[in-house]
């Protein structure tokens, strides 16, 4: 499950619109939207806080997983070439 969709399903279960959330963590809407849809990857006291107010629903594993996936979509496979290559 990528990250988007944590978010999508942590909102509607608590019946939260995303400017409330984004009101609870401290950041606009906007800005917290781009991280939800993996365009931007926050930092560290942001992921602190969408822990603390997700009840670490949403961690930072979860992030780091969106993140891992991106560089993936945008590098192919050149890591395990490189390393097949070594």
């Amino acid at each position: 499950m990528d990250i988007n969709q944590k978010f999508k399903i942590y909102l509607a279960a608590k019946k939260m619109t995303l400017k409330k959330f984004s009101e609870l963590v401290g950041k606009n809407s906007t800005y917290l939207s781009s991280v939800m849809n993996g365009r931007i990857f926050p930092g560290k006291k942001l992921i602190d806080k969408i822990e603390e107010v997700t009840e670490r629903k949403i961690k930072f594993l979860d992030f780091m997983r969106c993140k891992k996936i991106k560089n993936k979509e945008l590098h192919g496979n050149q890591d395990e070439e490189e390393e097949q290559k070594g």
